[in-house]
């Protein structure tokens, strides 16, 4: 319980943080997005058996 409001204080302007570091925040995680849905796009779902992991092929 405590992280979870630690967490929120901090990713929170209470924190006395500048604005300017959320909108950083922000971008970087649209971006990631981004790259995520690209990845997507061109891979698609890959599918895995981890019963494959012991074959020594």
């Amino acid at each position: 319980m405590l992280g979870i409001v630690l967490c929120g204080f901090l990713a929170a302007t209470l924190s006395g943080r500048p604005g300017v570091q959320f909108v950083v925040a922000g971008v970087l995680l649209g971006v990631g997005v981004l790259l995520w849905l690209a990845n997507y796009l061109v891979v698609g779902t890959v599918k895995f058996d981890p019963a494959n992991l012991d074959n020594n092929n």
